[in-house]
């Protein structure tokens, strides 16, 4: 983090630490060589971040000072530099500008300088597995560069991309310089990496659950879906009846698992919202998109209404649906067809 400081920009790191070490920065007062530098008359306070969070509660100056509270006004001279620095809504990991309000109170400012890494999320429409990491993006309200490749060109298996995932398969999150890829694994390390509004529980028993519901759902009814909807979309229901038959099923009896768990509570796993409805949604709606086309009819009588077979699932899929900025994560080709 950089900030870029004049006479009176006031910034509280941790109030009540800094009432207990009474330790301040008086005006004028110089800082530790190398935390401090000069470009065009500006001062730069360069405090570390280790762990991206709450910069009240995370942010540590330079050694040897201890600060918790500043108040500088360094190298105060005739710039008329005049800054106010408002909380936004909190300091949140990979956003440029978006944590604090930063406002000019003076003219011939020097711009307050933010530096900050961005996250960036490279993924494709329709992709479950793409969607996922959409859904923990926009839970944790984390702001992030889109860039969404078509898979009919094959921009996922691009020089550039197979540099980020050999395997040239979507989601990628890149977080500075750090590369992530397969969307559990991304999901674990935005919620640890980002833990406010966690996704994998508030104690190692929840996270236990949600990882096990996770791991149940890919290894019994991921494969089961996924054979319908290829089925369904490549045209070979036909061929392939039987086959598909089975694999419905299949789904058939996890979802009734799934009922079951939401007819006692509003998410998957207990009472809040979490990694595993994030990993199970997609593939149910990509599911129902598969079963509503015409060719799918006789397949779909085994799974559809599901308001009448699946009454828990349907109003787990429409709390969802109502979440903030759901909107945001819908496949982009679906709302234009």
């Amino acid at each position: 983090v950089c900030l870029v400081v004049g006479d009176h920009l006031s910034g509280v790191a941790d109030a009540e630490s800094a009432r207990a070490s009474r330790e301040r920065l008086r005006r004028g007062e110089r800082v530790t060589a190398g935390s401090r530098s000069r470009r065009g008359g500006q001062s730069v306070v360069e405090p570390g971040v280790p762990c991206p969070g709450d910069m009240r509660r995370e942010v540590r100056f330079p050694p040897g000072r201890g600060l918790r509270e500043i108040e500088p006004a360094i190298d105060h001279g005739d710039r008329g530099v005049a800054y106010q620095l408002r909380e936004g809504r909190r300091i949140d990991q990979g956003r440029i500008l978006h944590p604090l309000e930063l406002n000019a109170a003076a003219t011939g400012v020097h711009p307050l300088q933010f530096t900050a890494m961005a996250l960036t999320l490279y993924w494709g429409s329709g992709s479950p597995f793409s969607w996922r990491v959409l859904l923990a993006l926009e839970h944790k309200g984390l702001q992030f560069e889109s860039q969404l490749l078509h898979f009919d060109k094959q921009e996922h298996q691009s020089p550039q991309m197979l540099k980020l995932n050999p395997r040239g398969r979507l989601p990628v999150l890149k977080d500075g310089d750090y590369v992530v890829f397969e969307s559990v694994a991304i999901l674990y390390y935005l919620d640890v990496k980002y833990p406010e509004r966690p996704i994998f529980g508030r104690c190692a028993e929840e996270a236990g659950v949600i990882m096990r519901v996770i791991c149940e759902f890919q290894a019994y009814a991921e494969p089961a879906v996924l054979e319908i909807v290829d089925g369904v979309f490549s045209g070979g229901i036909a061929q392939d009846r039987g086959r598909l038959t089975d694999a419905m099923h299949v789904v058939a009896r996890e979802a009734r698992t799934i009922e079951a768990r939401l007819s006692k509570e509003d998410w998957i796993v207990g009472a809040s919202y979490s990694a595993a409805d994030m990993v199970i949604f997609p593939w149910l709606q990509l599911l129902r998109r598969a079963l509503s086309q015409s060719v799918a009819a006789e397949l779909s009588a085994r799974f559809l209404p599901m308001e009448r077979n699946y009454p828990s699932l349907v109003r787990w899929i429409r709390r969802i649906e109502g979440l903030p900025n759901y909107q945001r994560t819908y496949p982009p080709h679906w709302q234009e067809a």
